[in-house]
């Protein structure tokens, strides 16, 4: 079909000139449209060969890192969001994935320092939320409850809608001894949240309740 087409033509414009960046994109992005994941990371890996631009080389390791978590490589996918990051420490994306990479695979103290070293390099409030909820699950399941709270404080200090961010770190201070921490926590959440209706508040204000009864 047509595609197949583009691919004959994109590939002789290859052959004529390696590094044209037009014809690698093209095709790389039939094969992904086309749901080939061996051949899109086949032609990204090409691509990388002959790309002189560390952005760009950054962008084409955390294309294929997605691929191979895809195809179940996960070892190859984290390589690739390591050596994206190395071209291109901003990219936040690739930040994300390798902090959830690592989680998932309980590698908590190689997550722990990736959240620390994406820090300066997070935009994003939704990223940084995400990455310091990281932070504190595995801080919590190691019982460092002190720590854990304070890093389910920063995920609300990122996202104010963070319900259940605000409850973990509400029950970590009860646990800790300190109530009227955990009233005030929840009674500061309440009140700066962008939607005071929301449903979910109600859990806060229950616990708060509960805190002050």
């Amino acid at each position: 079909g047509e595609s197949e087409q583009a691919l004959t033509h994109f590939a002789e414009a290859l052959e004529l000139e390696p590094d044209l960046a037009i014809a690698h994109a093209g095709m790389v992005g039939i094969h992904e449209a086309a749901g080939q994941d061996a051949l899109a990371i086949a032609s990204l890996e090409r691509w990388l060969q002959h790309d002189p631009q560390a952005q760009s080389r950054a962008a084409s390791h955390l294309r294929l890192a997605g691929h191979l978590q895809a195809s179940d490589q996960n070892e190859a996918c984290e390589r690739h969001l390591r050596r994206a990051l190395a071209e291109d420490a901003s990219l936040e994306a690739a930040w994300q994935k390798l902090g959830e990479r690592l989680y998932a695979a309980e590698s908590w103290d190689d997550a722990l320092e990736t959240c620390e070293q994406a820090r300066p390099h997070l935009r994003s409030p939704a990223l940084r939320a995400r990455l310091a909820l990281l932070r504190a699950r595995i801080l919590e399941a190691r019982q460092d409850r002190r720590a854990a709270a304070d890093a389910y404080a920063e995920v609300t200090q990122a996202d104010p809608r963070a319900c259940d961010a605000i409850l973990a770190q509400a029950r970590l201070l009860r646990g800790l001894g300190e109530w009227d921490a955990a009233a005030t926590a929840l009674g500061d959440f309440a009140s700066s949240h962008p939607e005071p209706t929301c449903a979910q508040l109600a859990q806060v204000q229950l616990e708060r309740g509960r805190l002050l009864a």
